[in-house]
């Protein structure tokens, strides 16, 4: 997550937990934890990321990878996408 992009997401607890294929009562401890620790701010389907750095540094390594990947995939569709 780099610091430009934009730092408020409009998603509900129903809506992560289908997106991660997990129950909403996971999502809401996970989201309650991340509040208490200063990270988000979460109310009513609005979350705001409060520390970016702080949530990716909390992030497991399987992060980095993914980010990785999904750089590389951009980076392969931007020069694609310039060349056609």
């Amino acid at each position: 997550m780099s610091q430009s992009q934009n730092r408020l997401l409009d998603a509900t607890q129903d809506f992560l937990a289908q997106m991660l294929s997990v129950q909403r009562t996971s999502v809401s401890g996970v989201a309650g934890r991340l509040q208490s620790d200063g990270l988000i701010q979460y109310h009513r389907g609005n979350i705001h990321l409060l520390d970016t750095r702080k949530i990716e540094s909390s992030a497991c390594e399987c992060y980095e990878a993914v980010r990785g990947h999904y750089e590389g995939m951009l980076t392969v569709s931007e020069t694609t996408f310039v060349a056609c």
